[in-house]
This record gives C-alpha cells, structure tokens and sequence, in this order.
C-alpha cells in the first residue's frame, strides 16, 4: 500500500486539516503580519520541525512521526516562554506600577523555561542517536 494511502496517514492529514480550518475561521492567521523577530524564528523552527514529521509520514517511518509530535509540543512550550520572557523584558513603563510584579512573575517562569528546555534537547539527543523516548 502506498504510504498516502495508509490509515495513520489519511487521519493525520485529516486533523490537520480541520484544525488548519478550525483556526482559520477562528481568525489565527490574521496575526501572523504581527509576528516579528524572535517569535517568527520560533514558528519558522517548529514548522520546519513539522515538516520534517510530514515527510517521515511520507515514508511511513511512524515512529518519527511520533516522536516529532510529542517533541513539538514540547519545544512549543519552551518557545513560548521564552517569547513571554522577551516581550516582557522589552516594557519599560507600565501604568500603576505594575510594571515589576508583572515582571517578576514573567521571569519567574525562567527555570521552568529551563527545565523544559534541557528536557526537550535530551529527548533529542535520545532519540535521534539511540531510539529512545524519554
């Protein structure tokens, strides 16, 4: 059977697909134009990292597939507290003076950045030199 018309392939491509038009109607893409700098370099990685997912898919190497999509998440989750650290780093005036408790919680994620980071990269190294899902 032809890898694109395997099951895990139709149903995957399926998902995809209605969340692409699921976040369409939702009006997701619109903010794209607003997305500069770092957290374009974020999304430009994790897409790249997908495709790479859509083309082991291709292949039917499904156990990338999976790791890829398990990793994703992960990776989604370091980039977007590292966006959260660098919006918040960059405000210098805020009404109230709220300014340093909204910072300080802000940067009280960092550790958590970092652990998740140090997971994310060893769950790489695992996999992409023995196999190995952590």
């Amino acid at each position: 059977m032809t890898p694109f018309l395997r099951p895990r392939f139709l149903v995957a491509n399926t998902a995809m697909l209605t969340l692409v038009v699921i976040y369409w109607r939702l009006g997701v893409f619109t903010s794209f134009p607003r997305i500069q700098g770092a957290e374009l370099v974020f999304v430009t990685t994790l897409a790249a990292y997908g495709v790479l997912g859509l083309v082991a898919a291709f292949m039917g190497g499904w156990q990338h597939v999976s790791h890829i999509a398990n990793s994703a998440t992960k990776w989604g989750l370091v980039f977007t507290g590292l966006s959260m650290v660098l919006a918040f780093s960059q405000i210098r005036s805020l009404t109230g003076g709220m300014l340093p408790v909204i910072q300080s919680a802000v940067f009280a994620l960092v550790p958590n950045i970092t652990g998740m980071t140090v997971l994310a990269w060893l769950n790489e190294v695992a996999w992409w030199t023995g196999r190995e899902e952590l």
